[in-house]
């Protein structure tokens, strides 16, 4: 009955999807790494500076006023010089270009400084020093608009040096006084959707572009927005095969869809084919499992008035339903989660997927974003796992932590990236078989695990994305193996997107270190 009542949701999801879906976004921008045939120009964010970092050989640069003027040797991508002045607009007043060259003017606030190394020029754009800021503020204290640029200024490099909140405060009193402020309310969507407030970040782009609808880097803003976080329909398959145990053929269908500007709702659809020739059985028995299973899910996400955002999402599978409740906080200089499942589907393990697994769990996450190269999260929770019949198998404690750092910039990128995890198990319920051997109905093992590897990505061309990661597993109380995976994406249509991905490691997340290997592929199509 439960599966019968998520299916009518999922169809009337689907059905609704096209009227409900948020303007369709025209395509991601180009990588800013192929600007220009011979060579590269990137762009990396230090603290409160940017900067762009061009080859040396066949390159010139001039210092022009107060900006720069570079040539190359070969033509320039016009979409990829576009896409730089776009998603840098606070710091870049003007950029222009033609067949092999371009002059770069910096914002108001901003200083332009010149570098050069053994094989690239750098050129550094600089917020400009606090005295010279005060005493522009007093030569244009009868100028409104120049004492407000200044006040913006202002509170953008409260935002640059990670002070979001303070930054958003400062900027929407701003708008308060000038609501008709584009530039303004620019920067103010910047500190938005670096609080994790996307929607906030929408609603900005429709005031700012119902003030100037000619703006090419406000619709490619909000289409770039609205790619990350818009309707969409995603189909993917995955067969999963683990060394001497199971292999199994996954295939999910998710949706989302936007209900209003604050309320999102989704589906997801999960079914499974899976062949493992030892799963235990609760009752004791060691047998075969050659089964398929399905599960599915709708959740409705809602932005309230305050910062935060509220998740709720009820499952259903062969246990029976579950609920996830869910809050999201943006605040600065990150945001944190809290997340209460009840009767969640569990299927880490076959037998999980055999013998109706589920669990309860509370979880807090914290993710801390900073202005830098450095990110990080960490997590702590606690979890009681049961089977159908079996309510109470095991208690746990866990923990996880994830850190990254970007050692190359944009395109491309180069992140070095540490993963932890640990899960240590109690109360696990034990039985015997008829000739008294012991037995547990899910072989729960205690796990530390820590996980290092390189990730690399770039954009190819504007149609194909690749990325490649390598490194080493080790769970300090189970084993110890390699982990390596790729990914191609071709994007031949702005809405359609198409990949195929190889990932082999070790079981880690189940407590052992046999060897898995998967292969998989997806359709995304944005609505």
């Amino acid at each position: 009955m439960c599966a019968a009542a998520l299916l009518s949701l999922a169809a009337l999801l689907l059905l609704g999807a096209g009227a409900n879906a948020a303007p369709a976004a025209p395509a991601a921008a180009p990588s800013l790494g192929k600007a220009v045939g011979a060579g590269t120009l990137s762009a990396s964010r230090e603290g409160s500076t940017l900067v762009l970092s061009l080859p040396r050989a066949g390159t010139t640069l001039a210092r022009d006023g107060r900006g720069v003027a570079v040539h190359y040797e070969s033509a320039i991508d016009a979409a990829a010089m576009s896409a730089l002045a776009r998603q840098h607009a606070a710091w870049i007043h003007d950029l222009r270009y033609g067949y092999d060259s371009f002059y770069l003017e910096p914002a108001a606030d901003i200083v332009v400084e010149l570098a050069d190394h053994d094989d690239t020029h750098e050129i550094r754009l600089v917020p400009a020093p606090v005295p010279q800021m005060a005493a522009d503020r007093e030569a244009a204290a009868d100028d409104d608009g120049s004492a407000r640029r200044l006040d913006r200024l202002g509170a953008a490099l409260r935002g640059r040096g990670g002070d979001h909140t303070g930054a958003r405060a400062a900027l929407r009193a701003m708008i308060e006084q000038h609501e008709d402020d584009v530039p303004t309310i620019v920067e103010l969507i910047e500190q938005e959707r670096e609080l994790g407030r996307w929607r906030d970040a929408l609603a900005l782009y429709d005031r700012a572009l119902a003030l100037d609808n000619d703006a090419a880097y406000l619709i490619s803003g909000k289409a770039a927005l609205l790619s990350e976080h818009g309707s969409r329909v995603r189909a993917s398959f995955e067969l999963s095969d683990v060394e001497d145990e199971d292999r199994q053929l996954i295939w999910v269908l998710e949706n989302r869809v936007h209900v209003d500007t604050r309320t999102v709702a989704g589906l997801r659809l999960e079914y499974r084919d899976v062949d493992d020739p030892t799963v235990q059985h609760p009752r004791g028995a060691v047998e075969r499992f050659d089964g398929r299973r399905a599960l599915g899910s709708v959740y409705v996400e809602h932005a309230g008035p305050g910062p935060g955002d509220m998740h709720v999402e009820v499952h259903g599978a062969d246990a029976g339903p579950g609920v996830t409740f869910g809050y999201r906080l943006g605040w600065n200089p990150g945001e944190t989660r809290l997340q209460l499942d009840l009767w969640r589907p569990y299927w880490d393990f076959v037998e999980g997927i055999a013998h109706g697994g589920y669990r309860h769990r509370a979880r807090v996450q914290h993710r801390l974003r900073t202005p830098g190269r450095f990110n990080a999260e960490v997590a702590a929770h606690a979890s009681r796992y049961g089977l159908d019949g079996a309510p109470r198998i095991a208690d746990a404690l866990g923990a996880q932590l994830a850190a990254s750092y970007r050692l190359v910039g944009d395109e491309p990128s180069v992140d070095l990236e540490y993963y932890f995890d640990t899960e240590y198990y109690g109360d696990v319920r034990e039985g015997r078989t008829a000739d008294g051997t012991r037995y547990q109905p899910v072989a729960f093992t205690n796990r530390e695990i820590h996980q290092l590897h390189l990730v690399w990505n770039e954009q190819l061309t504007d149609y194909i994305r690749v990325g490649a990661r390598g490194g080493y597993t080790w769970d300090r109380l189970n084993g110890e193996g390699r982990n390596l995976g790729a990914e191609l994406v071709y994007a031949p249509l702005p809405d359609l997107e198409v990949g195929l991905r190889f990932y082999q490691s070790i079981t880690a997340a189940r407590g052992g270190a046999n060897t898995l290997n998967s292969f998989g592929g997806f359709v995304l199509l944005r609505l």
